[in-house]
């Protein structure tokens, strides 16, 4: 925003800034995110028009004293807490209390949770010498993760972790399929709208944290992405709202290769390298 022209203030109630990052310092391969933070924080600081003020909580007292045109809470987020019975034991921990809180597991640790955070952590306890098992309700690991960051920590998860996954989203409700899933969407079943609409409202959030965080376009792929071209115009619609600046959702795209984006990805190395030698 401060680049764009915007007068801005970002306040912290912490005493620095990304604290909710602090838990990738102790995971060995993850001194990029720490170094990544580190360029961050020295940007935030340089950037004009923009004043930074740690260990202050923004309350209404503050709001009232600064009276600003915009207010945007980029206050973190909630841990999605399943209702499984024994998660208030006390060897049950959230990930990024094990760094927090200096919290010491035993032998044998369970992660509930695959994605990115889930998997990098398990496999670090596994690096460490612990018995790790992690549990996903999707059908693979760490599916979030850039393709060339995914494919080389799913190897290492490979040798390192037991894996249990399963797809739980769209295709639970078709009978495990997805292209049935797609069918009943478009003879109109009622039933099947209202999961495709919560479905499509996580995923607007998603995406628009990633517009808003890099600036930058967002290409739609994969299973489901495949599927977005006939049935994503309400995508549009959600993140036009949710757009900070402006009324405007045409930064999403869709894929031209939703089912061979992998495939592509693995080529590009041998593309990049072959042109080199030329």
């Amino acid at each position: 925003a401060a680049r764009r022209g915007h007068t801005v203030i970002l306040c912290e109630k912490n005493d620095h800034l990304a604290p909710n990052l602090d838990y990738s310092r102790q995971i060995s391969f993850k001194k990029d995110i720490v170094e990544f933070v580190k360029s961050m924080v020295i940007a935030v600081q340089r950037t004009p028009n923009l004043e930074l003020r740690l260990n202050t909580e923004v309350t209404e007292a503050l709001i009232r004293q600064e009276a600003p045109d915009v207010i945007i809470a980029a206050c973190g987020a909630e841990p999605v807490i399943p209702p499984i019975p024994g998660l208030d034991r006390p060897f049950v921990h959230h990930v990024t209390d094990l760094f927090k809180k200096h919290i010491s597991v035993g032998k044998k640790v369970v992660v509930i949770g695959g994605g990115l955070a889930g998997s990098e952590e398990g496999l670090g306890l596994a690096w460490e010498g612990h018995d790790v098992s992690i549990v996903e309700m999707k059908d693979g690991l760490a599916k979030e993760a850039p393709y060339i960051h995914w494919r080389h920590l799913t190897e290492k998860l490979d040798q390192s972790v037991h894996a249990y996954c399963s797809a739980k989203v769209l295709s639970d409700h078709a009978g495990g399929s997805l292209s049935a899933f797609f069918e009943e969407l478009r003879s109109g079943d009622a039933g099947k709208r209202e999961i495709w609409r919560e479905y499509l409202e996580h995923l607007a959030a998603a995406v628009n944290n990633l517009h808003v965080a890099f600036d930058c376009g967002v290409i739609a792929g994969g299973r489901v992405g495949a599927c977005l071209e006939e049935f994503g115009e309400l995508l549009r619609a959600l993140l036009a709202e949710r757009n900070p600046f402006e009324q405007d959702a045409s930064y999403l795209k869709w894929s031209r290769r939703p089912q061979e984006a992998a495939a592509v990805g693995a080529a590009l190395t041998q593309v990049e390298a072959f042109l080199e030698g030329l």
